[in-house]
């Protein structure tokens, strides 16, 4: 199976080793990754982690699923914002 992308760009600057992963290790995926974009979020940090390393072996000896980006994707936080706006009706009541 042809390689695409980064993932593509650093199989070829290894002489075609496809068994070479994107991330060194996991600590490099959170540096890289994960910490990079959510600085400060400790507690998120260390559940990505720990799934992360769950996955890692797995990884490793399956490198296609580096391809698609799943890592990246799975790590990205979901955020939700809410916010409240008052509002006041033909009697004059705010809401």
């Amino acid at each position: 199976r042809a390689a695409t992308g980064a993932y593509k760009v650093v199989v070829e600057e290894n002489g075609g080793d496809m068994s070479l992963m994107k991330y060194k290790n996991v600590d490099d995926f959170m540096q890289q990754v994960v910490i990079a974009k959510n600085p400060g979020e400790h507690e998120f940090h260390q559940a990505v982690e720990e799934v992360v390393s769950s996955l890692w072996d797995f990884l490793k000896e399956n490198p296609a699923y580096l391809e698609g980006n799943i890592l990246e994707r799975i790590v990205e936080p979901e955020r939700v914002v809410i916010f409240r706006v008052p509002w006041r009706d033909d009697k004059g009541e705010t809401h």
